[in-house]
């Protein structure tokens, strides 16, 4: 008797589709996944001789995930095996495509239930890799981590993955200049994936684009490798709807330009959601090296306080400060802190609360039906500051 035929998840449109869009916004179709719970680390990362890259997970979805990896560019097939209790009886194709350091691969976990541990195995090249993660929650609690500036091979990024694999978060959502200095591939390869191989094999990833990560070729190599659906974008988890916004001014922040129209759109078509996050790299608010960003004040802060945003979360200055919030109740946040480097914080600003430079960690944001926690947590997990608020309903 032949075993019983696995079912076959294949990945629609593909890598090269990815490609050949980026220009205009990557027309990728992912479906839904990932979540939260305490998970054990992985046991060890695959061989280098197959794997360039081990195995990580980007886009996580209520319902799907992407697995991601690179090989030789002799290595033209894989898949994936996934499934709940050690039974791994789905099967995702993987589509590849070849790119400067490597094949690419990727293949789409579809037909997650929410908020359920999955283990899986990469198949490439004669070789396997193996991992596990927890779909994200489509109700109740959620728990996510953001940081930005990292992506420097610094000792300081380090400690900060490590930091975060202790908080074991739902998901972890980037704030933009992710690789450092230009965010080429061979940035990538030496600043991003040996440091994050143990981290992102096993949590999904919410990839953001700034400033650094921009210079080449207008993102495309992060579009590209984190599968980003496109330059904005956004998803729900737990009882919150995020967005995802390039937010560097390249595309316009003024009304009839593209970020502006996505921002507007999107914030009308969900304004009845409970929780609402906004994450981009350039600051609303900063006292810090490069201070505020005079368009995001006058044209996406109204919209802001229009659909009551409930916290803005960016980068680009590589302090950590918490923002008075504003007269609609909307919370700002800075946090480039990720490991990159520090920068110079000026204390006089009115609209700052919380200002701190020299410090490196990231934000561990709790998230449930009658209140949102925002910690700052330093390398070492010293809880640096907090800030809370809560609804009623």
């Amino acid at each position: 008797m032949k075993p019983p035929r696995m079912p076959v998840v294949s990945f629609a449109l593909g890598l090269l589709s990815v490609a050949v869009l980026v220009g205009s916004g990557v027309a990728l179709a992912i479906a839904d996944a990932t979540d939260s719970k305490p998970r054990a680390s992985s046991a060890q990362l695959p061989s280098r001789s197959v794997f360039l890259r081990a195995p990580y997970l980007v886009q996580p979805r209520t319902d799907s995930i992407i697995v991601a990896w690179l090989t030789p560019p002799s290595v033209h097939q894989g898949s994936v095996t996934y499934g709940v209790g050690g039974a791994e009886s789905l099967m995702a194709e993987a589509v590849n495509r070849l790119q400067e350091d490597g094949m690419l691969h990727g293949a789409v976990l579809s037909g997650l239930q929410p908020a359920t541990s999955y283990t899986y195995s990469v198949h490439s090249g004669g070789e396997t890799a193996h991992g596990h993660f927890r779909s994200l929650p489509d109700s109740g609690p959620i728990r996510f981590t953001t940081t930005g500036d990292f992506g420097g091979a610094t000792a300081a990024e380090v400690e900060v993955v490590n930091l975060m694999k202790q908080q074991d978060p739902d998901l972890f959502i980037t704030l933009g200049d992710n690789t450092y200095e230009r965010g080429t591939l061979a940035e990538m390869d030496q600043n991003i994936f040996p440091q994050y191989a143990d981290f992102l094999n096993s949590h999904g990833v919410i990839w953001v684009l700034g400033n650094h990560d921009y210079t080449t070729q207008q993102g495309a190599p992060s579009i590209e490798n984190f599968f980003m659906p496109d330059r904005n974008y956004s998803f729900d988890a737990g009882e919150a709807h995020f967005i995802v916004l390039e937010g560097d001014g390249s595309h316009g922040y003024a009304p009839g330009q593209r970020d502006y129209e996505f921002l507007q759109n999107d914030l009308a078509a969900h304004a009845t959601a409970r929780w609402k996050f906004v994450f981009f790299h350039y600051p609303a608010y900063s006292c810090g090296m490069h201070g505020s960003t005079p368009y995001v004040d006058q044209y996406w802060v109204p919209l802001f306080d229009q659909y009551h945003v409930d916290a803005v979360f960016n980068g680009h200055d590589h302090d950590y400060e918490r923002i008075r919030p504003d007269a609609a109740g909307v919370h700002y946040f800075v946090a480039g802190i990720g490991g990159k480097s520090s920068d110079a914080i000026r204390h006089d600003c009115d609209f700052q609360q919380v200002g701190a430079t020299h410090i490196y960690g990231d934000l561990i944001v709790s998230v449930d039906h009658s209140t949102v926690r925002v910690d700052c947590i330093l390398v070492g997990g010293k809880l640096f500051d907090t800030a809370s608020w809560s609804k009623d309903g």
